[in-house]
């Protein structure tokens, strides 16, 4: 990251209220006298990657297809990066995705969980922005996949990009505060670290409802509903969500977007039959 790109990163948080003017130009000063690694500085935005990569997509696709055979993985692998056509096998519809769903869930938890405890004992900044744009893209892409039980088509893969894209911006500001708030001696908690990388995976967990509304959605009559979890820590967001269903599918609110928690939210959505329901949503 060069002084240009630190400047415009700070004058964002001075604007959020992250840092006070005095604060942004004492770091500046320390970055023009070398006091400040660049391991601790966040990755530049000219080095953070944009579209979602063949590479990317491939990876998601094999993490859906080591759940069949060899033999029956072997042509999904290699659709992996092309538009659906009508020859698609039709074992690809049947994945199990809602297990697919909670695995790649965890596995996302897992992962940030490692890394920003590593990032709390001393990590450097960097490497671990590094670590949670692969997650946060792999995540996406992932979800993405599994929803729809086969490869992405041109248009999704176009919008699980700018999802990611988006994504990338507001992990590139949480970086930047945990690089100021180190430069100016007050690092954040692990607690707090941990609880907002979480709310990151929010919008990986909505692209698996979507996706799987794509599928389900059979027609006339199908229709929505919004599941809360049941506990005492469901927010007010995902219950008026739960009380204003049924929704059409892909439309209405969605678990990780509308919930205060964002990645943290367990709640879901459920596509069922109900004509005079979708007649309703409908004329």
């Amino acid at each position: 990251m060069d002084r240009q790109e630190l400047g415009a990163l700070l004058r964002l948080l001075v604007n959020n209220g992250r840092l006070t003017a005095a604060q942004a130009a004492d770091i500046v000063v320390s970055f023009d006298l070398g006091e400040i690694a660049t391991s601790d500085l966040p990755v530049p935005p000219s080095d953070l990657p944009v579209r979602l990569t063949t590479q990317e997509l491939a990876v998601a696709m094999s993490d859906v297809a080591v759940r069949l055979t060899p033999k029956q993985a072997a042509p999904f692998l290699a659709a992996a990066t092309k538009p659906v056509s009508k020859e698609t096998p039709p074992e690809v519809k049947q994945f199990l995705r809602e297990r697919l769903r909670e695995h790649f869930r965890q596995n996302y938890d897992n992962a940030v969980a490692g890394y920003t405890h590593a990032l709390a004992e001393g990590g450097d900044v960097a490497f671990w922005h590094k670590k949670m744009i692969f997650e946060q893209r792999a995540f996406i892409a992932r979800m993405t996949t599994a929803g729809l039980g086969r490869p992405l088509t041109i248009d999704e893969v176009s919008e699980a990009s700018g999802l990611a894209v988006k994504q990338q911006a507001y992990l590139h500001r949480f970086a930047g505060e945990i690089s100021v708030q180190r430069a100016i001696g007050a690092d954040f908690s692990e607690p707090y670290l941990q609880a907002r990388i979480r709310q990151y995976g929010g919008v990986g967990w909505a692209q698996w409802f979507k996706a799987n509304e794509t599928v389900e959605n059979r027609g006339d009559g199908y229709v929505c509903r919004y599941i809360s979890v049941d506990s005492p820590t469901t927010c007010g967001p995902c219950l008026d969500a739960a009380h204003g269903s049924p929704y059409l599918p892909k439309q209405g609110p969605f678990p990780g977007t509308v919930c205060k928690g964002r990645g943290l939210c367990k709640c879901r959505r459920e596509v069922y039959f109900d004509m005079k329901a979708w007649k309703a949503l409908t004329t």
